[in-house]
């Protein structure tokens, strides 16, 4: 089979296996919710050179099994730190989670596994690598949205790569 860039072929199932062709990053996001990545690329923009660089992907891009595969060997195993927020716990990205796992202990890729909504769930924030706590405070910022806490988040995410600690504290946002 032959694979395109950013072209999809349908397979079994009719989901498209795509390849997002990432470069590596220090820090890659990936998220259910495009409002969430397009605050996080103008916070990223908005902290300016100093800034770790980013690579934002959306996770409907990677239902396919093929997809996550290319995506975590050609971006996600050279890259420092690995966000990944989900909607419906594990059960939502089974493969994903699994293999996002694996590729992180094999390759010293920091990670954090956090919900992409606002209710808690103990069992992703337990497969992160960074401190539960710190796991929290990330998803709570991200959570929260707005450009503060998204930069917030992205100043989190930086902190850690440095070995500093965070100290951003999530602005709650109207409902």
């Amino acid at each position: 089979m032959h694979l395109l860039k950013a072209q999809g072929q349908p397979i079994g199932d009719g989901t498209e296996a795509v390849d997002l062709d990432l470069s590596p990053a220090d820090v890659v996001i990936v998220s259910a919710a495009d409002t969430e990545i397009a605050g996080l690329a103008r916070a990223q923009a908005a902290l300016g050179a100093g800034a770790p660089t980013l690579r934002l992907a959306s996770l409907l891009k990677l239902r396919h099994n093929l997809s996550v595969d290319l995506f975590l060997e050609k971006t996600v195993a050279r890259s420092k730190l690995l966000v990944l927020r989900l909607l419906g716990g594990a059960a939502y990205w089974p493969y994903g989670v699994e293999e996002a796992v694996r590729m992180a202990k094999r390759h010293g890729v920091t990670l954090a596994v956090m919900p992409g909504c606002h209710n808690p769930d103990p069992d992703l924030i337990a497969r992160s690598t960074v401190p539960p706590a710190e796991a929290e405070r990330l998803w709570r910022l991200l959570s929260e949205g707005g450009p503060d806490n998204l930069a917030g988040a992205l100043r989190t995410c930086a902190g850690w790569l440095e070995g500093a600690p965070a100290d951003a504290a999530p602005i709650p946002t109207p409902p």
